[in-house]
């Protein structure tokens, strides 16, 4: 299913209302549910993974999941980077040229939940000094949080000043996906040459594979094109969440433009993409899975003997049928 330019601009329209309304502090019930109501629209039922002869992949089929990547090891080279502005994060460290200000926004957050959420952004919070920093003087509290905040400046300029890095996508966990599975260039690509195999999922028990952990894995189309884009609303979302202010630390509204986005000239793949929250506990792992059993397993032309009967032994146990490329 291609995109009409129509749905492509009410998608592009969608995505910024969200985020706009997110900045806003609009319920996340809300928005949740005009992503959850887009994402049906768009997306065909029947979704195919692409996969290469790994480990990883075998698991998917041994196991009956989906594994969702860390974008340092994400194997999709074809993304479009967008450019970040400054604006956001200068109006977030405004808030605390104020002591009185500065010591409000302070009491209103949960240290404990503050020192994942930084671990998840690759800025250091040393979480034994927690109890240690509550039992300050309200001078001595404004003081250190101010240091941690020139440190989110340090890490978000160090971090996304190259341009090709990308902050938006550093704290989620990515599957890419398309409603064709028998594309010569895709297989190519994405199975090492007809080497690997093709997994059929459901949309909807993708969508519902983080339910266990409290939320909706929704799954949205790419968008094509090649026109940078303002992404202040993700520095100052990013800045705000890492202070505390106003936001869901486990919501990821304002990176859906970052994260559904390539260049225009990859728009064959017709690819649909989610994005998954990782838990505390998985924050270090480039690998994250979920279960959400396959509906059938798809081989390759060119696998060997040995993983075309290991894929045939682990559908029959699941019960899903095989088929040739």
């Amino acid at each position: 299913m291609v995109l009409s330019l129509t749905q492509k601009e009410t998608y592009r329209e969608t995505l910024a209302n969200l985020v706009a309304k997110q900045n806003d502090g609009v319920s996340i019930v809300s928005a949740g549910k005009e992503l959850e109501a887009l994402s049906t629209f768009l997306v065909p039922r029947m979704l195919y993974r692409y996969r290469p002869p790994t480990e990883y992949a075998f698991a998917d089929l041994e196991n009956a999941t989906v594994t969702f990547s860390h974008p340092r090891v994400f194997s999709d080279q074809r993304d479009s980077v967008p450019i970040y502005n400054w604006n956001g994060i200068d109006e977030i460290e405004s808030y605390l040229n104020d002591d009185e200000q500065a010591l409000e926004i302070i009491n209103q957050i949960d240290f404990r939940r503050l020192a994942f959420v930084l671990g998840a952004l690759g800025v250091p919070l040393n979480r034994a000094r927690i109890d240690e920093f509550e039992m300050l003087s309200d001078e001595g509290r404004v003081s250190l949080f101010r240091s941690a905040v020139k440190n989110l400046r340090l890490f978000v300029g160090g971090f996304i000043a190259p341009v090709h890095q990308n902050n938006c996508r550093n704290c989620c966990r990515i599957l890419c996906l398309t409603d064709n599975p028998s594309d010569s260039n895709m297989w190519n690509v994405y199975s090492e040459n007809q080497a690997g195999f093709v997994l059929a999922y459901d949309r909807e028990a993708i969508c519902n594979c983080n339910i266990a952990n409290g939320m909706r894995t929704e799954i949205l189309p790419i968008l094509y094109d090649d026109k940078p884009f303002n992404c202040d609303p993700q520095i100052a979302w990013t800045a705000a969440r890492m202070l505390g202010l106003n936001v869901g630390s486990d919501d990821m509204l304002s990176d859906l433009r970052a994260i559904y986005r390539k260049g225009s000239a990859f728009e064959w793949e017709n690819e649909f993409r989610g994005c998954l929250v990782p838990e505390p506990d998985e924050l270090e792992m480039n690998y994250v899975q979920r279960p959400c059993k396959p509906l059938r397993v798809i081989l390759g032309s060119r696998m060997t003997q040995e993983d075309r009967e290991r894929c045939i032994f682990a559908a029959n146990k699941l019960d899903i049928p095989v088929d040739e490329q």
